[in-house]
């Protein structure tokens, strides 16, 4: 249940996160996934790149998103996938909170 995953809210824009599982493949490669809500207006961080792959699915809200200079607005039910060592930022672009789920594939585990 959504109510019962622990929640993290970034007291600067209120920005909430809830970890949904972390875990291995039956390969041992790593993979978790969290839910964002982002506000209006606002970015989860900068632009950034890492060796980790991820797929982000947006189930409300509009996104502004920037994979390797590539500018995309997207809506609810889009799916973004983001290669490793890629360059890439999101913005919520909508009036309205924005909530996403982000798979990461092969972050490495903390």
């Amino acid at each position: 249940q959504f109510g019962s995953l622990p929640e993290k809210t970034n007291p600067d824009n209120h920005n909430e996160t809830r970890e949904v599982f972390d875990g291995l493949t039956h390969e041992g490669v790593h993979i978790d996934m969290h839910i964002t809500t982002l506000m209006p207006g606002q970015m989860p961080h900068p632009e950034h790149h890492h060796e980790w792959e991820e797929v982000t699915m947006l189930q409300t809200g509009t996104l502004e998103v920037t994979i390797a200079a590539k500018m995309s607005r997207v809506g609810p039910g889009s799916v973004v996938y983001v290669y490793s060592d890629e360059p890439h930022s999101w913005k919520n672009v909508g009036d309205s909170p924005a909530q996403y789920f982000v798979l990461a594939i092969g972050r490495p585990k903390t």
